[in-house]
């Protein structure tokens, strides 16, 4: 499967993204990265500006703890996840 991706727009220059990976066997959305990007002006292109990892928790700049984690992120990620679902009577 693949990873659920959701965005927040802060203003024109700045953006938090949060990547969510869906473990099937205890059927939990585990949060596996965060990012901050952040850019000088409109015409620059996006950098992170900070960053957690899961897997690669030594690139990471922030820690679990530090991640913000808006009340409406859970609502919205499980929206994202049941959005990918798709019911089939028999595979193809």
């Amino acid at each position: 499967m693949q990873h659920i991706r959701i965005e927040e727009t802060v203003d024109d220059l700045t953006y938090h993204e949060w990547v969510f990976w869906f473990d099937d066997n205890r059927c939990q959305l585990i949060l596996n990265e965060y990012i901050l990007w952040h850019r000088e002006t409109k015409r620059h292109k996006y950098v992170v500006a900070e960053k957690f990892d899961r897997i690669m928790e030594r690139r990471s700049t922030r820690k679990i703890d530090d991640v913000p984690f808006p009340r409406d992120l859970v609502d919205r990620a499980k929206q994202a996840l049941l959005d990918k679902l798709t019911v089939v009577k028999e595979r193809r």
